[in-house]
């Protein structure tokens, strides 16, 4: 079953991106503070194992 692509208007959007990609989709439009505040976004690349414990995992039943 196809349908037809429909759109529509918003005043306004927010966009969740990285930073990275917020300035690639700003491109040369982006302000000098856009560009300031955005590419000095430091990110880290770490892997944090909060709890490792199986059984302390499991759901517990209640009731």
């Amino acid at each position: 079953m196809e349908t037809e692509p429909q759109t529509a208007c918003f005043d306004q959007i927010i966009l969740a991106i990285d930073a990275d990609s917020c300035l690639k989709l700003l491109g040369k439009g982006s302000t000098f503070m856009e560009r300031r505040v955005l590419g000095n976004v430091k990110y880290l690349y770490d892997v944090t194992i909060t709890h490792n414990d199986l059984a302390y995992m499991r759901k517990v039943r209640v009731g």
